[in-house]
């Protein structure tokens, strides 16, 4: 199973770094997408965003699950 750490608006995946190496380090398989570069070339809206994430999520031949973030300051 493969877990996706998904940050949120004005994060990018470096966000997710610390919990990242933590789960690494106990054998669990973690990605970090970086949600801006996936819609570099496209318009930036809901339904370009949408398609890549959900491209992106497709293209693994497992299960997954989807965490996000949600950081207030």
């Amino acid at each position: 199973m493969i877990n996706i750490l998904v940050h949120g608006l004005g994060q990018d995946e470096k966000s997710w770094n610390e919990v990242k190496n933590q789960l690494n380090n106990n054998g669990i398989n973690v990605e970090t997408p970086n949600l801006f570069s996936m819609v570099k070339n496209y318009q930036v809206n809901y339904e370009n965003m949408y398609k890549r994430f959900s491209d992106y999520c497709n293209s693994f031949n497992e299960k997954i699950n989807l965490v996000g973030r949600n950081i207030s300051y």
